[in-house]
């Protein structure tokens, strides 16, 4: 059987992604990306890019 196209992620696995509180730091000088607490922005935040992608026919 052969294999289907492979489709590449959004966001590549090991990329550096940034997220910032900016009501707590408007200069933006500590990333919380990887802070456990921010785990349900990310989803949150993945989800609508997820689905504005799907939205746009992007065939990620």
């Amino acid at each position: 059987m052969a294999a289907g196209p492979q489709r590449a992620a959004p966001i590549p696995p090991g990329s550096y992604t940034r997220l910032y509180d900016l009501v707590t730091d408007p200069d933006k000088l500590l990333n919380v990306y990887e802070h456990p607490e921010m785990a349900e922005v990310r989803g949150r935040l993945l989800r609508r890019l997820y689905q504005v992608l799907r939205d746009r026919g992007d065939n990620f």
